[in-house]
């Protein structure tokens, strides 16, 4: 039975019908009272809004639902209110009214106290003769305000996340284009490794041949070589005894200049006799001619040198070429590799390209299907925005007939002014109803 749709109040005398009243609701309590004494509150219904909702803050347990506060809660409910009415006198005046004592606060026993009326006066007021199309009008309020918060819900969720997969999109598609640009300046790199490869390939391949041609120059001046000396055969023997002869003059200059060395100490040191035999000994060692010995010599080592010369530039021009050979090859090993690594990056980057590009298509799918969502999410708003209106104009039918319970009526506008606060800007751009 809807809030509005008030039965009859059970009970054999006006004791029993409050307390069948006060097993219903703090909102159907509310407008009970107020729809009986509209005509004193007219001006400030507002105040009674605010104690069904007081009174739902403090029932922890039963919330809206509830119908009476424990002695704490009723305590609070007075302070929060800033009421000059103690819970005493209050439980004290309800006594005097001859209200059975309970451990509990209803909404009403406040009401009647707080504004001066009996038991009698409350049950028996009068709640109107239209309750029926009232009924209707808070069901269709009731639908409406449900609609409504599903559908803001939905349509909050849809705008976030359409607004997360287009952040998401941009966020894809900006590296989609970082991935293209590495992979084009890893093509690049892999390019310029590629030849400087080749160019190191060149120079190793000329390395080689000039190494080659310098063997060949070298294997040619040893054959010669070889050949001098096949030709010098017939004259070995005499290289032999010249070699001999040069051994043994080696030998002899030696001892010559040993010798001479013994006789030039000897003229300086001793007596007169012993220097002056010396020195005679030292003139007549020193007048013989030494020539022939010494030119032995010179042609000897002369024709070693020659020898060693005509070999010596072929020898270094080998050693250069196995030398420049070895940078060569060096470098195109080198470039090799860095052309290796330049096409493995250029690999990891075209496949993070492609990743990249998968990953900025699924988030543009994504975005789409958010898109798709959201319009789904406006079009239940606008189905939403239909039932209000429709709950508005039924409301404003009811009210302008005879015979209606005000209070009710008001606390349906009151409702309906609370749920306006939450419906989305599209819904309650349309709500301009006055309440």
């Amino acid at each position: 039975m809807s809030d509005h749709e008030f039965k009859p109040l059970e009970g054999s005398n006006d004791i029993e019908k409050l307390h069948d009243l006060c097993q219903r609701p703090y909102k159907e309590q509310a407008v009970w009272f107020l729809n009986g004494f509209w005509e004193d509150f007219e001006n400030e219904p507002e105040q009674f809004f605010k104690f069904v909702e007081t009174c739902a803050e403090l029932d922890e347990e039963n919330g809206k639902e509830g119908f009476a506060l424990n002695d704490f809660a009723g305590h609070r409910f007075l302070e929060v209110l800033e009421q000059t009415l103690t819970y005493r006198e209050l439980r004290a005046a309800m006594d005097g009214h001859g209200v059975p004592k309970q451990r509990s606060l209803p909404l009403i026993h406040f009401l009647m106290i707080k504004f001066s009326h009996s038991p009698s006066e409350v049950v028996n007021a009068s709640q109107g003769d239209n309750s029926e199309e009232l009924a209707h009008a808070q069901q269709l309020l009731d639908e409406v305000q449900a609609l409504v918060a599903a559908c803001t819900e939905a349509a909050e969720n849809a705008r976030s996340a359409e607004a997360s997969a287009k952040a998401a999109e941009k966020d894809a598609i900006a590296q989609e284009d970082a991935a293209r640009t590495a992979e084009a300046h890893a093509i690049e790199q892999e390019d310029a490794a590629k030849t400087a490869e080749a160019h190191a390939i060149e120079q190793e391949d000329a390395a080689k041949a000039a190494e080659a041609e310098a063997i060949a120059r070298e294997e040619e001046a040893t054959a010669a070589e070889e050949a001098a000396h096949e030709a010098e055969a017939p004259f070995k023997a005499a290289q032999e005894e010249l070699n001999a002869a040069l051994a043994e003059l080696h030998a002899q200059e030696e001892a010559f200049n040993s010798k001479k060395q013994e006789l030039e100490a000897k003229s300086e040191e001793g007596g007169v006799v012993s220097r002056n035999k010396a020195k005679n000994e030292l003139a007549q060692m020193l007048s013989e001619d030494p020539l022939p010995l010494r030119q032995a010599k010179i042609t000897t080592e002369a024709a070693e040198r020659k020898a060693d010369k005509v070999r010596k530039p072929f020898k270094i021009a080998r050693e250069a070429a196995e030398q420049a050979a070895a940078i060569a090859s060096d470098a195109r090993e080198a470039a090799s590799a860095a052309a290796a690594e330049a096409e493995a990056s250029r690999q990891a980057a075209s496949a993070a390209a492609e990743s990249a590009t998968a990953s900025r298509e699924a988030a543009s799918a994504a975005a789409a299907e958010a898109q798709a969502a959201r319009a789904e999410a406006d079009a239940a708003l606008d189905e939403a925005n239909a039932k209000f209106d429709e709950a508005v104009a039924y409301m404003e039918e009811v009210k302008s007939k005879p015979g209606q319970p005000l209070g009710a009526i008001w606390f349906l506008d009151r409702e309906l002014e609370e749920a306006k606060k939450f419906m989305p800007t599209r819904i309650k751009a349309r709500a301009g109803v006055g309440f």
